[in-house]
């Protein structure tokens, strides 16, 4: 999205498996100002959906180009809802908000980089990154350094992945009937539901899945 955009939905898309056709790094989702400056993006939300490479075995690993979650980074960002993405990137930005006001950033799981089973040569891990005031970061799940007073959980490496999720190795993300991050989240603010639908309870899980006893 380029200049002032604003009281947009971003919601249920898939995107996924980005080629590698120049130096450039790709974003699943980016705002940027373009030849405006000075704008103000309002009123965004950006919910349910699936950002994530290499998930096509066909794909020649030297077309495989380096994909991250969502940056917007060189506006104002005020009253934004970012909430249920999975994002499995090989890059820093998981989700990036800067110049940010008002926004939140809730319930997204966001794993990614070299550190973590991605290619070696790009970055060691993707992050969430959130600079302004009176924003809120709560129950992500994300393989970076983040506060855990908010109900997020860092994810410090392959073996607290395996602990987390059904199968992250075969892109599955959905949470393992042992996983810690059952009933780890707070309840204010949590969605109603988790991106397949599932109802989120009293003791909402942390990411974008909520586990639902077969």
């Amino acid at each position: 999205m380029v200049g002032g955009a604003g009281n947009i939905l971003i919601e249920n898309n898939r995107i996924t498996d980005n080629y590698n056709v120049n130096s450039n790094h790709d974003d699943g989702i980016q705002f940027h100002t373009g030849s405006v400056k000075g704008v103000v993006s309002a009123n965004v939300v950006v919910r349910g959906n699936i950002i994530m490479q290499n998930t096509d075995p066909t794909q020649p690993p030297e077309l495989q180009g380096p994909l991250q979650g969502m940056f917007c980074g060189d506006m104002a960002h005020e009253n934004w809802l970012v909430e249920n993405n999975l994002i499995n990137g090989n890059h820093y930005w998981g989700i990036g908000l800067k110049q940010a006001t008002n926004c939140t950033v809730i319930s997204n799981t966001v794993y990614g980089g070299s550190d973590y089973g991605g290619p070696v040569g790009f970055p060691a891990h993707s992050w969430i990154s959130v600079e302004g005031t009176d924003n809120i970061v709560q129950n992500n799940l994300v393989t970076s350094d983040i506060s855990s007073d908010d109900g997020n959980i860092y994810i410090s490496d392959t073996s607290e992945a395996d602990l987390l999720f059904v199968d992250w190795r075969n892109l599955d993300f959905h949470l393992s009937a042992t996983s810690p991050a059952i009933d780890a989240g707070l309840s204010d603010l949590a969605p109603l539901v988790d991106q397949d639908g599932d109802a989120r309870d009293g003791m909402p899980d942390v990411g974008y899945d909520e586990y639902i006893a077969p």
